[in-house]
């Protein structure tokens, strides 16, 4: 039987009496509190596993505080450290690669 079909018959054992709602959401808690913790465990990790925010050398426009280039979900970019007071943010300005010639 799918969850929800599951549910709506214990919904109606407790609507009939034949079902307290305490000993329904025991129920519910104990299938559903190991998931909660799985999922809060795995974003704990992701958030640790975040690229920490790199100082640039240069100071925001807008409030003065110092630029760092981060990590976001369309690649890198540049923001406001002092963000979320300040949401001054660009593009990452990508320097050229110059080639030296290697002498023997």
């Amino acid at each position: 039987m799918a969850y929800t079909a599951r549910l709506e018959t214990a919904l109606d054992r407790v609507a009939n009496d034949d079902l307290s709602r305490s000993d329904l959401l025991t129920a519910f808690w104990r299938g559903f509190q190991p998931q909660l913790k799985s999922a809060t465990e795995y974003t704990l990790t992701q958030m640790k596993a975040r690229p920490q925010a790199k100082p640039i050398g240069e100071t925001c426009p807008d409030c003065g505080a110092d630029l760092v280039e981060r990590q976001g979900s369309n690649g890198a970019f540049v923001g406001c450290s002092a963000y979320p007071k300040c949401s001054y943010t660009r593009n990452v300005e990508h320097k050229p690669l110059v080639l030296h010639p290697v002498e023997d």
